[in-house]
């Protein structure tokens, strides 16, 4: 008896309405435990960028200047970062200095190749626009493709630029065509590398950048006579992350598990499945009770025992008619163990039965 008090002080509720109940118990239970964890591990992997290959390049040039034998200056040599007079110019001693150097931990061998161009450009000014009018390219010197296994790649070249062609030719070039055009000569260095880094090839290109006025009155050299740029490569890799106690985490995430163990506790403990079924008998019970109140007679113990010959109706409807034919009341009588109640109908030994359950 204690057994089903007990039992029946539970809290009913619809099957779905349980599990649902018990899967939001358990995800909160499940992701508090998770996020518990993590807020006590003083450790984590990241994947962060890391440098794993640097390099330099650095340039630097200087020249001489050839001039023509003249009565006005003493000697054929000027050194370099003088202004010239651009007629008296013969041509350029020009040497050439470039260093690659590598900067990560380990030797990584180098394939490069350069050249060394003069390149000659004239621009013209009209309707305030400047328009490129000339572009002239002359190769003074290749170097196939080499390998160096060094920490510094080194190039030291030299070339002889003959300033009085390329002055001549601009002078031509304006008397012919009549146009007043700003002209320079460029030496070029141009250097390609490429290094293969974690089976991925790195990439570089290092151009120089300076310029000699041509087709003037007078010749100075202007732009980086000394450069130096620097590159990196990075990729991912796996670091180890200190991570500090997060205090308001720890908090949710411990009230998250209890209150996933309190709905896991209460749904398996003080709840229990809704019987539809039986809802649904008491409901047809209490229908026929209500409807037929004035012909059903309650009785607490079965009375119709001794009687042999039953007849069982499929409808309860079927037991009310042969009660208004033979006048005979509705006896109701159920079972105290099980939802299940008898209405009987009797007349002349044969009793009419109706089961509900």
């Amino acid at each position: 008896m204690e057994r089903k008090n007990k039992i029946s002080d539970k809290l009913k509720l619809n099957t779905k309405v349980r599990a649902g109940l018990i899967i939001i118990g358990i995800v909160l239970f499940a992701a508090g435990t998770a996020e518990l964890c993590k807020s006590f591990s003083t450790k984590e992997i990241v994947l962060e960028d890391k440098e794993v290959y640097k390099y330099t390049n650095r340039f630097s040039s200087n020249y001489e200047v050839n001039i023509k034998s003249n009565p006005f200056i003493e000697g054929n040599k000027m050194p370099a970062g003088q202004t010239y007079i651009s007629d008296l110019v013969s041509s350029l001693d020009v040497n050439l200095n470039y260093v690659y150097s590598d900067l990560s931990e380990s030797e990584i061998p180098v394939k490069y190749n350069y050249k060394i161009d003069a390149i000659m450009k004239a621009t013209y000014e009209a309707n305030d626009k400047e328009y490129e009018v000339l572009n002239k390219v002359e190769n003074l010197k290749t170097v196939q493709e080499q390998e160096s296994t060094s920490k510094n790649l080194i190039i030291n070249d030299s070339v002889n630029v003959v300033y009085s062609k390329y002055h001549e030719i601009l002078k031509e070039f304006k008397q012919t065509l009549g146009m007043n055009v700003d002209a320079n000569l460029y030496v070029i260095l141009t250097v390609n590398t490429t290094a293969n880094v974690n089976s991925k090839e790195v990439r570089n290109e290092y151009k120089s950048d300076y310029k000699i006025n041509i087709g003037g009155k007078i010749a100075t050299v202007e732009g980086k006579l000394n450069d130096s740029t620097s590159s990196s490569v990075s990729s991912k890799v796996e670091t180890e992350k200190k991570v500090e106690l997060d205090l308001p985490k720890l908090v949710c995430s411990s009230i998250a598990v209890i209150i996933g163990v309190v709905i896991i506790y209460f749904v398996t403990q003080r709840t229990q499945k809704l019987n539809v079924i039986g809802n649904k008998y008491k409901e047809e019970l209490n229908r026929i009770l209500k409807s037929c109140q004035d012909r059903i007679v309650i009785v607490e113990n079965q009375v119709d025992t001794d009687i042999d010959n039953t007849i069982i109706v499929s409808q309860f409807e079927e037991l009310i008619k042969l009660s208004e034919e033979l006048y005979k009341p509705i006896l109701c009588w159920k079972e105290k163990d099980k939802d299940e109640t008898r209405f009987s109908v009797i007349s002349n030994r044969v009793r009419y039965v109706y089961i509900l359950n």
